[in-house]
């Protein structure tokens, strides 16, 4: 899937969302097992699979970079053939590692997220 992403810093600059004075808006284009192809290790723990069954192959060229995987869910369910997606998300969510996530997507939302998180932090005090 293929997606432009459209960021803007201040609403002001866009008429359609006057009011807000500071937002940031991500839109996330892949699927979001692209996420999960980019940290294995969480989906070993999500899952309780054998730890080291599907990290090492965290090294492989498909996985230093899954968001160009077309169909990640079907690549998710081949590795971890018992994958369902609401119940495995849910699973392996909390075990995603935020700095070494090889999706550059999940990257690219993480820098908005922690923006917005200093900027309160700024704002408060």
């Amino acid at each position: 899937m293929t997606c432009s992403l459209s960021t803007f810093s201040k609403a002001s600059k866009n008429r359609d969302i006057e009011g807000f004075k500071d937002t940031l808006i991500r839109i996330v284009c892949h699927e979001l097992e692209s996420w999960f192809l980019g940290d294995l290790a969480a989906v070993e723990k999500g899952l309780q699979l054998k730890a080291g069954k599907f990290s090492k192959l965290q090294n492989n060229q498909k996985y230093r970079n899954p968001d160009n995987i077309a169909a990640a869910k079907q690549e998710l369910q081949k590795i971890a053939p018992d994958y369902q997606p609401i119940r495995c998300s849910r699973a392996i969510a909390p075990h995603l590692n935020l700095q070494s996530n090889t999706s550059k997507s999940f990257q690219i939302f993480l820098e908005g997220v922690n923006k917005i998180i200093t900027e309160i932090k700024t704002n408060l005090n």
